[in-house]
């Protein structure tokens, strides 16, 4: 049986979150974990445009990027460390050696951080919010 897992996707439905009828704009947004998803762009576009021809206007744009928010975090607990002598790394046997073994891993160990990481991306995170901007246009 050659079936593929990733072939299910989790269809994301994008919602209008708020409307504003005076500056023409429209909020969209959906949240999603580490499942393998899909965005129904065909359907937030039908949306939006029945929302903007309510308002006299004939076509809708969307923001290039959407902001990506974090919104649930998993807190991590130190555990998993191999016993000593346990390591498939050559040197690191003792759990010392390990944990810093798993630092190297995060990129944490030797490295300055020269910015800060865009929203959603933080280490933790399992849960996000994205969100786009649409503008009604003539």
């Amino acid at each position: 049986m050659g079936i593929s897992l990733t072939a299910c996707k989790v269809k994301k439905h994008m919602q209008v979150v708020t409307a504003n009828e005076a500056d023409a704009t429209l909020v969209l947004r959906y949240e999603h974990g580490f499942e393998q998803y899909v965005v129904e762009w065909d359907e937030a576009e039908e949306d939006a445009l029945e929302r903007c021809a309510a308002w006299g206007y004939s076509a809708v744009e969307f923001s290039e990027s959407g902001t990506v928010e974090c919104i649930e975090k998993r807190q991590r607990t130190v555990t998993g460390a191999r016993p000593p002598g346990e390591s498939e790394e050559p040197g690191m046997g003792t759990q010392a050696a390990e944990r810093e073994r798993e630092r190297r891993s995060l990129g944490t160990v030797g490295q300055s951080v020269r910015s800060t990481p865009p929203p959603g991306a933080e280490y933790g995170c399992v849960y996000w919010r994205v969100t786009y901007l649409g503008h009604c246009i003539e």
